[in-house]
């Protein structure tokens, strides 16, 4: 018999009761890695190693991304980057990100933030709190900060 615990559900189980329940078999303990989906719009290549270093696992995706296909992709959250973006997309965009809201997390930094503010306004989110840096909307769970120091990648992906 094989076993898959988490990280979490090892600090929650008896060692002694699974050992002796897999005799003959073995027991797999995977780590926590969160699963990003990245509407990157010029995210530097620096900011999407930081993120594989905090045990990331990443799906990149342009600024002309399918919602449909973005959604095929196991994730647990979307992350829309900075950088820049052809101000004729824009519409475009904040409409895609509009259709996400309330259904995964959805991260926004820098440029990001300002295009899921925007999507949040279009879909009448009023309430945001601010924790920090970090402006959150958690009955929406948008999360934006605005990418001004490097330490702010790591916050805001503590909401993770």
């Amino acid at each position: 018999m094989t076993y898959m615990l988490s990280s979490k559900a090892l600090h929650t189980v008896n060692m002694e009761e699974v050992c002796s329940s897999c005799k003959g078999g073995y027991f797999h303990i995977a780590p926590k890695i969160t699963k990003v989906a990245v509407i990157n719009l010029g995210m530097q290549k620096e900011n999407l190693m930081d993120m594989v270093n905090m045990k990331c696992s990443l799906n990149v995706f342009d600024e002309d991304f399918s919602v449909n296909q973005l959604n095929m992709v196991p994730h647990d959250i979307v992350m829309v980057s900075n950088g820049k973006l052809d101000a004729e997309k824009i519409p475009m965009v904040v409409d895609k990100i509009k259709a996400l809201i309330g259904k995964k997390k959805i991260f926004g930094i820098g440029l990001g933030q300002e295009l899921v503010k925007e999507a949040a306004a279009q879909a009448g989110v009023q309430t945001w709190k601010q924790e920090g840096d970090i402006m959150i909307s958690e009955e929406n769970k948008l999360y934006c900060c605005d990418m001004s120091q490097q330490n702010q990648l790591e916050e805001i992906m503590k909401y993770a």
